[in-house]
């Protein structure tokens, strides 16, 4: 008999494995009933094992706030909060909407001007090694602190920000009891922050003149703004699908109907791990391998052009001083094996972010571009080459993708099957108050 080992083989490797029935035992190698099996193959189901549960949201030592309820409210008070804006009209909320499955519903999101990119949503997001379409972010809160800096997005800066919170009575406090003090501001300039290849921007100008010991002390505000808004996006979890109850039902009770999920995205999973091959890119519990491909997206329209995607990516990562292995994390040494593989070789042109497809029904239009309002448009891609990408090289595995339209509804099915149970309604608006009271 040929076992799987769960632990040393990847999902990839999986699909090379066999196994058999043992003649005693009555049961098949995965230990689920044969009559249950719902016609998946005992390679099926150790493919299915790597695929659920879904695991507790994944540690942060880069982030010492990670899980102080403290920073969480805080941060959710903050990611509401439109002040942070230049416009006083712009909030994190504004392109990650949770009544539009935590993105915008628009191609391309628009905060204080038009962004080049789709926003992307944010469930299950603290379960990445990378952030944003390019990967240009290693943690959660690099994440969160960027848009306030973006002109296109909140068009602010880290002594605005810094300002806004020390004028105000309840935010400062809330920031005092979450990290202790706000240094003092009153030589600090009312904008200012480090404007890359610009050293005659406004903003540049205003930062250079303060102290080193200043601008590290506004860094240190900067970071832990963007650490607290980490905290309460760790909460915006999607899982408690029919796919999840299908799968507990087949992998743990062995009794799996079509009940627990549709017949139509029973296929569209047998479909999803099998010829249609979603799972080589779209792998584990939350569906992504976490990493980049390029699928061959064309331009459009309203997309502007020249977008690199994992390229720029990189270097501007190795740039930001607010990555994991820099002088702001609270575990620098955890992201230092992680950040040196990173490599700018062409192979990274025109790749983007694999998202996570867990709640993905929620939150059209789809790609980086927005480039596809269905999930039926989105699958048909995969089957058609019909397009090339601006940079880089298609991946050759699609090019072996072909559906019919039964299949693609299938596999849409399944899509829609993974959408999660709704979250708490408290984590959807910003609090009364930034005080915490346990």
């Amino acid at each position: 008999m040929v076992r799987c080992d769960l632990l040393r083989l990847t999902p990839l490797l999986l699909l090379g494995c066999t196994s058999k029935s043992s003649p005693t035992d009555g049961v098949n190698d995965t230990g689920v009933p044969p009559s249950a099996t719902m016609d998946f193959s005992a390679t099926e189901i150790q493919m299915l094992r790597t695929m659920w549960p879904l695991p507790d949201v994944t540690p942060d030592p880069t982030n010492m706030y990670a899980e102080d309820p403290w920073a969480v409210h805080l941060g959710q008070y903050l990611f509401f909060d439109e002040g942070l804006s230049s416009s006083g009209d712009v909030s994190c909320a504004t392109c990650h909407d949770p009544s539009q499955g935590w993105s915008d519903g628009l191609k391309l999101g628009e905060g204080v001007s038009q962004v080049h990119r789709h926003s992307m949503p944010l469930f299950n997001t603290a379960n990445n090694r990378w952030f944003f379409w390019d990967g240009r972010c290693d943690t959660q809160w690099c994440q969160a602190i960027q848009p306030i800096e973006d002109v296109a997005e909140m068009d602010s800066n880290r002594l605005r920000m810094a300002h806004y919170l020390a004028n105000d009575e309840s935010l400062s406090r809330a920031y005092r009891e979450t990290f202790g003090s706000l240094p003092d501001m009153s030589s600090w300039p009312t904008d200012g922050r480090p404007v890359l290849n610009d050293p005659d921007h406004p903003d540049t100008v205003a930062w250079m003149s303060m102290t080193p010991e200043a601008q590290h002390e506004a860094n240190i505000v900067f970071t832990n703004v963007g650490k607290a808004m980490a905290a309460f996006q760790r909460k915006i979890v999607s899982r408690d699908s029919a796919y999840d109850r299908f799968a507990e039902a087949l992998l743990v009770e062995g009794k799996a109907t079509d009940d627990h999920m549709s017949e139509s995205a029973i296929r569209g999973l047998k479909l999803f791990i099998g010829e249609a091959k979603c799972h080589f890119c779209h792998a584990g519990p939350s569906f992504t391998n976490r990493e980049f491909a390029n699928i061959g997206l064309g331009e459009r329209d309203w997309l502007s052009g020249g977008d690199q995607g994992r390229l720029t990516g990189i270097i501007r990562l190795l740039e930001d001083p607010f990555r994991g292995d820099g002088l702001y994390s609270d575990a620098a040494e955890s992201s230092i094996e992680k950040l040196a593989h990173l490599s700018t070789s062409g192979e990274q042109q025109g790749q983007f972010k694999v998202p996570s497809l867990r709640s993905v029904a929620l939150t059209a239009p789809f790609m980086h571009g927005g480039h596809f309002d269905t999930l039926e448009q989105v699958v048909r891609h995969y089957g058609e080459v019909n397009e090339y990408p601006e940079f880089g090289h298609r991946e050759d595995l699609l090019l072996d993708v072909s559906l019919d339209d039964q299949q693609v509804e299938d596999v849409v099915t399944f899509l829609e099957a993974l959408t999660g149970a709704p979250l708490a309604a408290s984590l959807e608006s910003q609090p009364e108050s930034p005080l915490f009271t346990p």
